[in-house]
């Protein structure tokens, strides 16, 4: 069990840490008991943490099992299940002036809404899982999550399983996740409880056993997905401070190959590259040199060592990206998004 940094028994941390930031957690933990791969339940808005690991870390992850998950919290023009801008508002008014109350219950178990013993224990539960100030970031941060980009980038094989009477997080989500990863399964159960450990209980953890004893193993030959960032110099008299800059800050990064000349480099995760765009435009614009930036992240296939369609991309977003700003194509966006690595709305995207 991990207890995402904030929440739980881990320690307090300020503001809520984006995907790419929770990644690196999630190693942590598997380092911690020694586990090479694991088969990854993930429950509500935790999905989003294991979707992106099974994206980004195919060779840790032995499989991947959602429940009650959806690929984005708001509804959008393009996506009508989730919740208007309203209800979110409403939730996170609650969740800043109610928390420690027995907040929610109506959505997350219809049925028991007046057990005294469910809403006694949620109210301690509650006031144990975090902070209204964490909690309250974290809302916010997984309203802002749209994962349908990084969907395809799953090879994992995988379960979704979902209740179809399920109040926070409707049914049309799960199918669209199924729909969206090759070869997941789809299970729907009976029920109108969010939370697994509430209702039957029982048939999730029979979907789940069978699921596992009869999971084949990953395909090995599967696509992997790599960061590529580049810089633009605006002026051609600073691209050698530039250069310098870029080529130490990537390297200590651990970038797989850093080309100086062109500005870029390629990463095989995201947690740093972000990070470290942001940094060197930081730095760039204390110095008072014109540099924008891009960060792609995409699919690559296991055998190849370099992708040329990401590397010309990068190169092209960061020359038409407007000095001090970071380009992003939505799967950099989602993953960077939240965190110290804070994307804002204003940043150029790219399809």
């Amino acid at each position: 069990m991990i207890d995402r940094r904030g929440t739980g028994l881990s320690d307090r941390a300020p503001g809520a840490l984006s995907l790419d930031e929770q990644l690196g957690d999630l190693d942590a933990v598997l380092d911690a008991v020694e586990a090479d791969r694991a088969a990854l339940l993930c429950l509500g808005t935790g999905g989003a943490l294991g979707a992106a690991y099974a994206a980004m870390r195919p060779d840790r992850t032995r499989a991947l099992i959602l429940h009650g998950a959806s690929p984005r919290v708001l509804a959008g023009p393009d996506y009508p299940h989730g919740r208007s801008d309203s209800e979110h508002a409403a939730q996170l008014a609650a969740i800043e002036s109610s928390w420690g109350e027995s907040l929610f219950l109506d959505m997350l178990a219809p049925a028991r809404t007046i057990d005294p013993e469910l809403r006694d224990w949620w109210t301690r539960y509650l006031r144990a899982s975090a902070s209204p100030g964490a909690a309250a970031a974290m809302h916010t941060l997984n309203a802002a999550l749209d994962l349908r980009a990084l969907l395809p980038a799953i090879h994992t094989p995988t379960l979704v399983l979902h209740r179809n009477d399920d109040r926070t997080a409707p049914i049309a989500g799960a199918r669209l996740i199924a729909e969206s990863i090759r070869g997941a399964s789809f299970q729907a159960l009976a029920g109108s409880e969010h939370v697994p450990f509430l209702g039957d209980a029982e048939a999730v953890v029979a979907a789940i056993h069978h699921f596992l004893a009869a999971m084949p193993e990953p395909t090995p030959a599967a696509p992997r997905l790599v960061t590529t960032v580049a810089l633009a110099v605006h002026d051609p008299a600073c691209v050698p401070t530039v250069r310098a800059l870029f080529t130490r800050a990537l390297a200590s990064a651990g970038a797989q190959a850093i080309d100086s000349e062109t500005l870029t480099a390629e990463l095989g995760a995201t947690s740093l590259v972000t990070l470290t765009a942001r940094t060197l435009l930081a730095t760039t614009k204390l110095l008072g040199l014109p540099v924008s930036a891009a960060v792609i992240t995409g699919l690559q296939p296991q055998h190849a060592t370099h992708s040329i369609a990401h590397h010309d991309h990068a190169v092209q977003l960061a020359r038409t990206t407007a000095p001090g700003k970071l380009g992003l194509n939505p799967l950099a966006r989602e993953l960077g998004r939240g965190g110290r690595a804070v994307i804002g709305e204003d940043e150029p995207l790219v399809q």
